[in-house]
């Protein structure tokens, strides 16, 4: 042989007469190959369950067995292997059923030596051609299955073709529960299906898009998604495609909303230190004057009332001056471990008298013991302050505050989270509806006293911990503040 074959190669020769056997052994032993030889289908079977075949040459008459049937379970057991078949007697139709039973050629007795290196070559070339397709197709799938990001293939009627794992782990699903379904089934954002369409006279589509959606399993996310067309191979042919690759911007979103925030509080507490400044020292005259008069000036009863009101007013604007700072001085966290049904206790011993008077009742619902919590203790108290404060303020014939602790496991992140959920219950008044989302604005404020700071400091507060505070509310039932923290 003037070529010699790809180093281990292994062949088996299943033939009943001996002297073929070793005559195609050492033929194929001086090509380099490792060669068995058997000549019973028996044998042939067990041989092929231990070691791996590039190649079987098996005559069609063996002793109690037809060789078709052997290479059929042959192929069962190992499919890459490639099997050839060896007949005194070929015939139409024994031809087409080997070639049935996945035989990659057949030769007929008496055997031509040339023939067989040319037939077992042509063999082995395509088992390598096979191979390499097989290599390539699973290097492929894992490229798709392990990038970073998530990927759908959509067909032209936006089913979804391909899902690969990066796009199941974010979305807490699986390869099945995805492809087949509609985008808007599994990617529930309204008027997506248009936005993936071509604009009406364009070539191309938008390039990448930001969208946001929420569900049990992910809660609120922002996802960037970059598409392109892609053609979609089918029986018929090729059809148009999309590719849609999808980023999770939650965190980068949060963290450029942040600085932005972060941006904005250092010009306000510039600002809001020289305002403080320039309304502080006539603020100092006004009540410096107001006391002079009141103590050394004869001054009857109603003028006394006079300087005491604008004493009070000075007062007022001084603490209104006080939170504005508070809001926009940056916050300076002291975080040690604090046991938050203490700290709670001290809060509703603090403002004891304030909640009598106010004819409000307290329950308290604590959740198991689940030790410390790492925050600042200060600022938790301060946030709960406000919240119990604004509580009795929407309760101003009484009623009823109830404060409960549970510990939930957030489950949307890499990894699992445990978090402390505080909720403060009240049976006041209630928000409207449209207000809700504005408690947590600056300056926004529905009572008569006060500037509205108040919760948006503590809002400012939860944030920093890597928080969250929620407002549930109905008008005429009350309203629900959720403070939510991470254990550690």
């Amino acid at each position: 042989m003037k070529e010699k074959m790809p180093c281990k190669v292994n062949l088996l020769f299943v033939d009943d007469s001996e002297d073929i056997c070793e005559i195609l052994r050492d033929l194929f032993h001086e090509a380099g190959c490792q060669v068995d030889t058997v000549q019973t289908g028996a044998d042939a079977i067990a041989l092929v369950e231990q070691k791996f075949f590039h190649v079987v040459l098996i005559d069609t008459v063996l002793k109690g067995t037809d060789g078709i049937e052997v290479l059929r379970q042959i192929k069962d057991i190992s499919p890459r292997t490639e099997g050839i078949i060896i007949t005194g007697n070929a015939t139409l139709k024994s031809s087409i059923e080997a070639l049935n039973m996945g035989a990659f050629a057949y030769l007929i007795k008496p055997l031509d030596l040339d023939e067989v290196r040319a037939v077992v070559q042509n063999a082995m070339d395509q088992h390598q051609t096979m191979t390499e397709k097989l290599l390539l197709k699973n290097f492929s799938e894992n490229i798709i299955s392990y990038i970073p990001s998530g990927l759908l293939v959509l067909d032209r009627e936006f089913n979804v073709v391909l899902a690969n794992k990066s796009y199941c782990e974010m979305f807490h699903t699986t390869a099945g529960d995805t492809e087949g379904k509609t985008i808007q089934e599994i990617f529930p954002v309204d008027g997506l299906d248009l936005k993936l369409e071509k604009p009406h006279g364009g070539d191309k589509l938008a390039c990448g898009m930001e969208l946001r959606c929420s569900s049990p399993q992910t809660g609120e996310k922002v996802f960037h998604v970059s598409t392109s067309e892609i053609p979609l191979p089918t029986v018929t042919g090729e059809e148009a495609g999309l590719i849609l690759v999808i980023q999770d911007f939650t965190e980068r979103k949060r963290l450029e909303d942040e600085l932005i925030q972060a941006q904005k509080m250092a010009i306000l507490g510039q600002t809001a230190a020289r305002c403080a400044h320039e309304i502080r020292n006539p603020l100092q005259q006004i009540c410096t004057g107001a006391q002079y008069l009141r103590k050394y000036s004869p001054v009857d009863d109603g003028e006394r009332d006079s300087l005491e009101g604008i004493l009070n007013g000075v007062t007022s604007l001084n603490r209104i001056v006080t939170e504005v700072l508070d809001y926009a001085r940056p916050i300076r966290f002291n975080c040690h471990e604090v046991d938050i049904h203490n700290l709670i206790d001290g809060v509703l011993f603090e403002g004891k008298e304030q909640l009598e008077r106010a004819n409000i009742q307290v329950r308290k619902s604590y959740g198991a013991t689940f030790g410390k919590v790492w925050v600042d203790g200060f600022k938790i108290k301060h946030v709960f302050q406000n919240i119990v404060r604004n509580g009795v303020d929407a309760m101003p014939d009484g009623g009823e505050l109830t404060v409960a602790t549970k510990i939930t496991r957030k489950t949307g992140a890499k990894e699992p989270l445990d978090i402390l959920e505080v909720i403060f219950s009240d049976t006041g008044c209630g928000i409207p509806e449209s207000e809700i989302g504005m408690v947590f604005h600056p300056f926004h404020t529905t009572k008569e006293r006060g500037i509205g700071l108040g919760m948006a400091i503590a809002k400012n507060i939860i944030d920093l911990h890597r928080g969250e505070i929620l407002v549930e509310s109905k008008v005429g039932e009350g309203t629900r503040i959720i403070v939510r923290v991470p254990l550690r």
